[in-house]
């Protein structure tokens, strides 16, 4: 998440007073700078074309003049796109105006420090580490970043590189060509997957390894969403090419990455000893949660998970998990207290219809 401010268009100034500053998803799988369609008439803008009937998202009528983020300001854009905010606001429960894409950032180079929480934008990225990574990559369509990787022992695919994405994701359709054996690997199934489209179903798998690059690092182990939904088709369609996934956040996590947009250059520097902040990810109950209409609602359960064989359906109100209420709590807090050794035991307070219902549901290992 970034903070900044959306200046309005010269020919719009009498919306330029009004309050435009907030949280944005800084997005290297998108090209184009994408504003909520609730921030549209505070800018004076309109939704002039809809460009996908399916995802709901339209093609602006006007420019933004230009972007703020702390001292960094972007140039004029245009073209804008216009979508749904709360479909990503829903999942990490907070406002989202926006996502930041190539458009925005594109002249610059950055570096994303994921462990530090911290973004610098520059001109050029900081002399090479020892033991870093230094790839080439690819910009295609309307700005996105595209690399090849490699799923286990399967052939080389393209990947777009995606910094907006909580989990690398491999898509059901190119499945057989790019690893032939996936029904061997570890599997949980039942959940979604929130994209600016809406929800996706998936199911989540635990790849062998991936490699990014001919020459880029290894990764043994990482999670990953399978999607089924038209996502796949949509990008070979953006970039002419065929595009096997995403990788993500579940594989970026390990490294400080450095992206220069100008050079087509990606430097990974491999953070040394390496933790990860969520040990107990997969050891947990099995609940998927949203906020919607202000409540924390289930909006999918892992088939076969403990929150499963209790009865939890999609659609539950959760009020409480441990000691957490879920009036004061956002849902990413929510999961994360469903989490913890296996076989130990969380009380999960649930409204479903007028009844109100308070299970003892033990953890176990999922992935």
């Amino acid at each position: 998440m970034v903070q900044g401010r959306i200046v309005a268009a010269p020919e719009s100034t009498q919306h330029a007073t009004r309050d435009t500053s907030g949280a944005f998803i800084l997005d290297t799988g998108a090209g184009y700078l994408v504003l909520d369609h609730g921030l549209a008439p505070l800018l004076g803008m309109a939704a002039q074309q809809v460009l996908n009937p399916g995802s709901g998202i339209a093609l602006a009528d006007a420019t933004v003049n230009r972007i703020e983020l702390g001292s960094c300001r972007s140039p004029s854009l245009r073209p804008v796109l216009l979508f749904d905010g709360l479909v990503v606001g829903r999942a990490i429960d907070r406002p989202v105006l926006g996502l930041l894409g190539q458009q925005v950032v594109g002249d610059r180079a950055l570096t994303i420090d994921f462990a530090a929480h911290r973004l610098t934008l520059g001109s050029g990225l900081d002399p090479l580490a020892e033991g870093s990574f230094h790839l080439p990559f690819e910009l295609v369509g309307d700005g996105k970043i595209v690399d090849s990787a490699r799923v286990g022992d399967g052939p080389p695919a393209s990947y777009i590189l995606d910094t907006g994405a909580t989990k690398s994701v491999v898509f059901e359709g190119e499945l057989d060509r790019i690893a032939p054996g996936h029904t061997n690997w570890p599997t949980v199934r039942g959940l979604t997957a929130p994209t600016v489209a809406g929800d996706e179903p998936m199911r989540l798998v635990r790849l062998p390894s991936v490699r990014l690059g001919d020459e880029g690092p290894t990764v043994k182990g990482v999670d990953a969403g399978v999607v089924a939904g038209p996502l796949g088709n949509q990008l070979s369609a953006v970039t002419g090419r065929a595009i096997a996934g995403l990788v993500g956040y579940s594989f970026l996590k390990r490294f400080r990455i450095g992206i220069d947009y100008v050079r087509h250059e990606l430097r990974l520097d491999p953070i040394r000893g390496y933790r990860d902040p969520r040990p107990y990810e997969f050891t947990t109950v099995g609940i998927q949660l949203a906020r919607g209409e202000g409540k924390a609602q289930v909006t999918a359960v892992a088939s076969g998970s403990p929150a499963d064989k209790a009865g939890v359906v999609p659609g539950d109100e959760i009020l409480q998990v441990g000691s957490l209420h879920a009036a004061s709590n956002d849902v990413i807090a929510l999961m994360r207290a469903m989490e913890g050794p296996a076989g130990s035991t969380v009380r999960v307070r649930i409204r479903r219809d007028n009844a109100t219902l308070v299970l003892a549901l033990k953890r176990r290992v999922l992935l």
